[in-house]
């Protein structure tokens, strides 16, 4: 059900809602809430990328935490077109949020503080949603998407190793991980995705077949 997949892209907005609410923002504290939402959307784009190369890409000896890592991403890069592996499941969503959130008040020291925070976070984490949703399930991409796309699907077909952030590649460049894919990265096939080879990861991850130019569909070459 559409209403379940698409849960983050209700369910937060309307948490960030009762949060300001119940935050009671005055005017003289719109400043300092609107800081605090840039600085929430900040702590995100770092958190993608480190939650992506240290947390999704690790093989853990556990095996509950293992299975963990495989529905969390693993399945999603062998899988990478099926529409119920791309999105974040709620179930892991939303204690995440809590801590984070718990974390926030204790740091800030208040409940407009903890506010502030969550909802830049948010922000950023639906926006990450929409766009990781995007490069796998849309088509004919342009400007901004193409280039993530491009090297997006150069982590995933190429080199897991290298382009961790998806919506951008900042911390790639600030870390050392990041690589200039091809022109022609973004234009993978719907037929190379989905030949579900996993990527490789250390020992346990299998390099997947680089695609080639020529299997690009013709209503997407240029």
């Amino acid at each position: 059900m559409a209403w379940v997949r698409f849960f983050s892209f209700w369910i937060y907005p309307l948490l960030t809602g009762l949060l300001v609410f119940h935050s009671d923002v005055q005017r003289s504290q719109a400043s300092r809430l609107l800081v605090l939402i840039l600085i929430g959307l900040a702590i995100w784009s770092l958190l993608e990328y480190l939650l992506h190369r240290y947390f999704f890409h690790w093989t853990p000896q556990n095996p509950g935490m293992r299975k963990i890592i495989h529905q969390l991403h693993y399945n999603h890069h062998q899988d990478p077109r099926h529409p119920g592996k791309i999105l974040v499941q709620p179930l892991y969503s939303l204690p995440v949020s809590g801590l984070l959130g718990w974390g926030f008040y204790w740091i800030g020291g208040s409940f407009l503080d903890a506010t502030g925070f969550l909802t830049g976070l948010w922000a950023g984490f639906l926006y990450y949603e929409w766009v990781h949703y995007r490069l796998h399930l849309g088509k004919n991409s342009r400007g901004l998407l193409k280039r993530q796309r491009r090297w997006h699907f150069y982590h995933h077909f190429v080199d897991p190793d290298h382009c961790f952030g998806v919506t951008s590649p900042l911390w790639d460049a600030v870390f050392g991980t990041w690589a200039s894919p091809p022109r022609h990265q973004e234009n993978v096939t719907t037929e190379e995705q989905r030949r579900k080879q996993p990527p490789r990861h250390k020992k346990n991850w299998p390099r997947a077949k680089r695609p080639e130019p020529d299997s690009v569909a013709p209503s997407e070459r240029g």
